[in-house]
């Protein structure tokens, strides 16, 4: 039986946890606010296809847009939001595109 508190499944892959991944691919990450956006990618990109499906993808490409808004201004004076653009929103059409029909639907 799945534990959707301690190990949901939708963050269980080829017998690896998503939090594992998470932990280890911003361990070298200096930046906390980048290591918690890089954290949402890698999130939002395990889960995709087993919950949310595209709206999970636009998440994480929120969190990549925020992350390239953040790199840009690093050096520049504090102004407040770094990232005033919205991000691209995939439409269906372009999910399917990008990922075949089978995929690109949304999962509840």
């Amino acid at each position: 039986m799945s534990d959707n508190v301690k190990h949901p499944s939708h963050y269980c892959k080829g017998g690896m946890e998503c939090i594992d991944a998470i932990k280890a691919a911003v361990s070298d990450i200096t930046d906390p606010f980048e290591a918690y956006c890089t954290g949402n990618i890698i999130k939002y990109i395990w889960r995709w296809n087993d919950k949310n499906g595209v709206e999970d993808l636009n998440k994480a490409k929120q969190y990549a847009d925020i992350i390239i808004g953040h790199r840009a201004n690093k050096d520049k004076p504090e102004t407040g939001n770094t990232v005033t653009d919205k991000p691209h929103q995939f439409t269906d059409e372009e999910a399917q595109d990008l990922f075949g029909k089978e995929n690109a639907e949304g999962r509840a």
